[in-house]
């Protein structure tokens, strides 16, 4: 079949995904951020190997007011919306987290909560784009604008995420 006898098609302003657009790493960088989270659940005593240190691949980092902490891809929020309420924001460059792999993992502080979700969202993604060979690009987003998947540690009082 010749291109002439192929239809046109053509996608509509909703599937213009070139705000999806993941860090590249720069020579300088590190390879990795190594951070802890819990490997299984919180509940199980840390003597049975519930903490490990993941190596999350490196992008700088910001910390927003009202955003919390933002990537190129993702954004972790300090915010409970259901409360009203707005937690300190994780700040996983201060130099004193970055030689300790992150903050300690405790249900009591946010701002585990908040580099957990983002290691793990992290790591997620770069198994889907290892295993797809391919960056995945998100569903979403305004064209000319960054597309970030907002995710939520604390979102009422469930126990679980929400994004």
């Amino acid at each position: 079949m010749n291109t002439a006898d192929q239809p046109a098609y053509s996608l509509g302003p909703s599937f213009d995904w070139s705000g999806c657009q993941p860090y590249e790493r720069q020579p300088d960088d590190p390879l990795y951020r190594p951070l802890r989270i819990y490997s299984i659940d919180p509940s199980v005593p840390l003597l049975e190997g519930a903490i490990t240190t993941v190596a999350v691949p490196y992008e700088p980092l910001q910390q927003l007011p009202g955003q919390g902490l933002v990537g190129s891809l993702l954004c972790v929020s300090p915010l409970n919306c259901e409360q009203g309420r707005e937690y300190r924001c994780a700040d996983l460059d201060q130099p004193t987290v970055l030689i300790a792999d992150g903050y300690a993992p405790s249900p009591a502080d946010p701002r585990f909560h908040q580099q957990m979700v983002y290691a793990v969202s992290s790591l997620v993604y770069d198994r889907f784009r290892q295993a797809l060979g391919r960056d995945p690009e998100w569903g979403f987003g305004v064209p000319g604008e960054p597309a970030r998947l907002t995710l939520y540690p604390h979102y009422g009082e469930e126990r679980n995420a929400s994004y």
